[in-house]
C-alpha cells in the first residue's frame, strides 16, 4: 500500500471513519483532501488508531464549520493545515494533539 493518497479536487462531501477502519490504509502517512467540498468528517477519523503513522494532513480549501472533539484522538500529526474553511471553533481536544506544523 502507498504512503500518500493526494485526492484533490474530487469533490468530496464528506469523510467517513470506516475508509479507514479494518487496518485498510495502515502506512499511510500523508493525506492530500485539499480542494474538495468536505463539510463533514466523523468521530475519530483520523485518530491515531485509525491511521497510526498518519504525519501530513491536508484539509484546507473545504466547506468546514467545524470538527468533531476526537477527530485528531492521539494523532501525532508534523503538519495540519485546516486553512480556507468555515471554522468557527477547534476541538478542545486540538490542544492534547501533537502538531508539530499548522495552518489553521
Amino acid at each position: 500500500t502507498s504512503s500518500t493518497r493526494d485526492l484533490r479536487f474530487n469533490k468530496i462531501l464528506s469523510i467517513e471513519n470506516e475508509i479507514f477502519l479494518s487496518g485498510n490504509l495502515p502506512r499511510l502517512k500523508r493525506l492530500d483532501l485539499r480542494d474538495n467540498e468536505i463539510q463533514h468528517i466523523d468521530r475519530e477519523t483520523f485518530s491515531r488508531e485509525n491511521v497510526p503513522h498518519l504525519q501530513f494532513l491536508f484539509l484546507a480549501n473545504n466547506q468546514l464549520y467545524s470538527l468533531p472533539d476526537d477527530v485528531f484522538e492521539g494523532a501525532y500529526l508534523h503538519s495540519l493545515d485546516l486553512s480556507y474553511n468555515r471554522l468557527t471553533a477547534l476541538p478542545r481536544a486540538l490542544g492534547r494533539t501533537k502538531i508539530i506544523r499548522s495552518d489553521l
